[in-house]
C-alpha cells in the first residue's frame, strides 16, 4: 500500500469517526472532556490531521497548485494541534488555559486551522476563477 493511499484511508476512516462524534457530542455535549463524544471528536482530528498531512507530502497534485498543497498541510498541523489540545484537556482536573502545553497546542491548532482553511479555499478559488472558459464548436 503506497503512502499516498494509507493517506487517504486515514481521511476516510477520520470522516467516519466524526459522524458518531458528531452525534454523541449532540446528545452528551463534552468538547474537550472525557466523554465520549469528546474524544471520538479528538480522534476525528486527528485521523483527519494526519490523513491530510501525509496527503499533502506524498498524494497526487490537488488541482496543480502547490499553495492548495501547503495549505492542505497547515490545516492538517492545525487539526492535529487542536486534537493534542483536546486529549490534554480531558485529561485535566483544572483549567486548561493554565497548562503551557495546552495552550501552546490549542494556538497552534487555532492559527493552523484558520490559516490552512484560508489558504486552501484561496487556492481554490483562485484555481477556478482564474480558468478561462472552454469554447464549442
Amino acid at each position: 500500500m503506497s503512502a499516498a493511499r494509507f493517506g487517504s484511508w486515514l481521511l476516510a476512516a477520520g470522516g467516519v469517526v466524526l459522524v458518531p462524534a458528531v452525534v454523541l457530542l449532540l446528545l452528551y455535549g463534552g468538547i474537550g472532556e472525557a466523554k465520549p463524544g469528546g474524544l471520538l471528536l479528538a480522534a476525528a482530528m486527528a485521523l483527519l490531521g494526519a490523513g491530510g498531512a501525509i496527503t499533502a507530502i506524498v498524494g497526487p497534485p490537488l488541482l496543480g497548485n502547490p499553495f492548495t498543497r501547503t495549505g492542505v498541510g497547515i490545516l492538517s498541523v492545525g487539526l492535529l494541534g487542536m486534537a493534542a489540545f483536546s486529549f490534554i484537556n480531558s485529561q485535566m482536573n483544572t483549567d486548561p488555559l493554565e497548562s503551557l502545553p495546552a495552550v501552546v497546542a490549542g494556538g497552534i491548532g487555532l492559527i493552523g486551522i484558520w490559516g490552512g482553511a484560508f489558504m486552501t479555499i484561496g487556492s481554490v478559488l483562485w484555481q477556478v476563477l482564474r480558468r478561462t472558459p472552454q469554447r464549442q464548436g
